[in-house]
């Protein structure tokens, strides 16, 4: 069967809906979403696992989707990413130095995350490594409740490497707007180096604020990354992707003004059934081509981290 005309599904759990997107081929099948009640997910972390459990469970049934092999995105809140440079060792010894690294490198306890990672670029003496790390206590939560809810996984994502698939460039910037946080990402060189997400409260922060606080964000890591890679700056001519549930065209106005900086939508190149927002499905969309875009032309992305693997690396005692 050509890989092409498989149906692949993705999920996305955001505070306030759960996303799902299937796609058969390049169209899009079904895209559709389901309400979570306020409280079952605290500070982005899953706090009821059977409410969330059952939504999801609801909306694949509405859906007429299977539960099987879906693609899920875990939020970034929390998590931590960094690009190391190890010597070039024998492969039996390689994952103890990433250990080693990361324990080193990653500002917060071990013992507190998941950590995985992929091996990049290498030259004879040495290995570049992307490193990420996880919350425990927030991957536990999202796998009891996809477990709960009766869903296999063929990956487990983060929210803000799907998205950088969407980057049209090898470089590029990312604004996530959400109900409930704000997230940037930079993107160098196919690389998210940097990630970032902020909890901010749903009910007492207008959009405009959201906004502010995004913009904020995007001048202090874009003032940091080129001040300590002079090699790789972003200059004001590059454009922002701007995604999430509360994007709409006044908002999509007011980042650019905020910013200073061109803003594009997201680029999803699906056949989309009338009235779909590549804004609300970008985290989706991103998982998806996960799967495809890498075999498409015009492919930057090149991170492609599965979050289960994480489960199997140990801190030492």
């Amino acid at each position: 069967m050509n890989i092409f005309q498989k149906t692949i599904t993705s999920l996305n759990i955001e505070a306030d809906s759960v996303k799902l997107l299937s796609v058969k081929g390049s169209t899009v099948i079904k895209a559709c979403e389901a309400p979570i009640t306020r409280g079952y997910i605290k500070n982005t972390v899953i706090d009821n696992p059977q409410g969330v459990a059952d939504i999801i469970s609801d909306l694949c049934k509405q859906a007429k989707v299977s539960r099987q092999d879906l693609l899920v995105a875990m939020n970034n809140f929390r998590s931590v990413s960094r690009l190391i440079t190890l010597p070039r060792i024998s492969r039996g010894r390689i994952d103890e130095a990433v250990m080693w690294a990361a324990e080193r490198e990653m500002p917060v306890p071990l013992d507190t995350m998941y950590v995985t990672w992929q091996f990049l670029d290498n030259t004879d003496s040495e290995q570049n490594v992307f490193l990420l790390g996880v919350p425990r206590d927030a991957f536990s939560q999202l796998v009891k409740t996809l477990w709960a809810a009766g869903v296999s996984t063929k990956a487990i994502d983060t929210k803000l490497i799907a998205l950088s698939r969407l980057i049209s460039n090898e470089s590029g910037i990312i604004i996530d707007l959400e109900s409930d946080s704000v997230s940037v990402v930079l993107q160098i060189g196919g690389i998210p180096v940097v990630m970032q997400t902020a909890v901010v409260e749903a009910k007492n922060t207008i959009n405009e604020d959201k906004v502010k606080r995004a913009a904020d964000d995007l001048y202090r890591v874009i003032e940091y990354h080129n001040k300590t890679h002079p090699e790789q700056s972003l200059n004001k001519d590059t454009s922002i992707h701007l995604t999430g549930s509360i994007v709409n065209e006044d908002i999509v106005e007011f980042v650019r003004q905020s910013t200073g900086r061109t803003v594009m939508l997201p680029s999803i190149p699906l056949n989309v059934p009338d009235g779909f927002s590549p804004y609300r499905y970008a985290v989706n969309a991103g998982l998806i081509f996960r799967e495809t875009k890498s075999r498409q032309a015009g492919y930057h992305s090149i991170i492609n981290l599965d979050i289960r693997n994480a489960e199997r690396f140990l801190i030492r005692d």
